[in-house]
């Protein structure tokens, strides 16, 4: 499932940006602006084809859109993301060696 807080915090972003105001991103999506403002709190879930819409309109890639990054979430949100990541680096480093002996111990193995 996707963050809605990511995205909704970078449709908000990505809004002020350009210097549209929510009646002109409801305009353009042709929703409310009841509606854009539920997206942009995240209080409402986003579909893809709306995803795609929206993203087409601000010019970014789906994958900008749904990735998590800096500017856009709040710093101690980005940071346990990074300390998630560098336990997972560690994790995929024991899979790896892991891996090895394997081969090491089915090359043993084949030899008897």
């Amino acid at each position: 499932m996707i963050e809605t807080q990511i995205v909704s915090k970078k449709i908000q972003y990505l809004r002020r940006q350009k210097g549209w105001n929510q009646g002109f991103l409801a305009e353009k999506l042709k929703l409310s602006v009841p509606a854009i403002s539920k997206i942009e709190t995240g209080m409402t879930d986003i579909n893809i084809t709306r995803l795609i819409q929206i993203s087409e309109i601000f010019g970014v890639s789906l994958v900008e859109l749904l990735s998590p990054d800096e500017k856009y979430m709040p710093s101690a949100a980005y940071q346990e993301a990074g300390a998630i990541r560098a336990k997972l680096m560690l994790r995929e480093d024991e899979i790896n060696q892991l891996q090895k002996k394997i081969i090491d111990l089915y090359e043993i193995c084949k030899g008897y």
